[in-house]
């Protein structure tokens, strides 16, 4: 089969086979779960997790959150190509808190839930 002929997610995992063929010291990847169903990613996750174990160093570039916090030990995020927060997944957190706010223009949301009173812009 040609690689032409191969879906997205294929391609990704014959990307990632030929990148660990080697059992590299250094490995590089470039968001290597776009595309993939999530039986496929969870596989892909423990093929980084055992490369690891292995001592290979993996650098991983992601969009995904959920996959940084789960394989990383270090993370870096960027913005318009600066560096906005690094450190390990527990003081990126730490440092930068969710908030969530929200408009209300129209007042269709309830003023209060459970006794607690909602503020809105």
């Amino acid at each position: 089969m040609r690689v032409k002929a191969l879906s997205g997610g294929e391609r990704r995992r014959l990307d990632l086979a030929m990148a660990t063929l080697g059992n590299p010291q250094v490995l590089f990847v470039d968001e290597p779960t776009t595309g993939l169903d999530p039986a496929s990613r969870q596989r892909t996750w423990e093929l980084v997790r055992m490369m690891l174990r292995g001592g290979t160093s993996v650098l991983l570039t992601t969009h995904y959150l959920e996959e940084a916090e789960e394989l990383a030990d270090r993370v870096l995020m960027m913005s318009s190509g600066k560096v906005v927060a690094s450190g390990t997944v527990a003081e990126v957190v730490a440092a930068q808190p969710s908030t969530i706010s929200f408009t209300d223009d129209g007042g269709l949301l309830p003023r209060e839930v459970e006794g607690r009173r909602i503020l809105s812009r």
